[in-house]
């Protein structure tokens, strides 16, 4: 078993890590989603169509959630100068 202070050891600072497994379970929903389709088509009509919609419910929202939560705290930073930020996007 893995100690808590090795798993401490590999965790950057400042990660937040269920936003972490968030993205990682959305990878992987996306990759299931696509992989599906590829399937026997009887198959997946017969078992996968549901489990297919389920996924495609909500796996794009997923990353927006995930991607507002960590903009949201790159916003809240000390060092971030909204109109820097907009000038660097805006910017060629």
């Amino acid at each position: 078993m893995i100690e808590k202070e090795k798993i401490k050891n590999i965790i950057q600072p400042g990660r937040l890590v269920p936003l972490d497994f968030a993205k990682g379970i959305g990878i992987i929903l996306i990759v299931w989603g696509h992989a599906d389709t590829k399937m026997d088509p009887v198959f997946y009509e017969q078992k996968l169509r549901f489990i297919h919609n389920m996924i495609f419910s909500f796996h794009i929202p997923l990353f927006f959630i995930v991607s507002a939560a960590l903009m949201t705290r790159f916003m809240d930073s000390v060092n971030f100068n909204d109109k820097e930020f907009l000038k660097k996007i805006t910017t060629k």
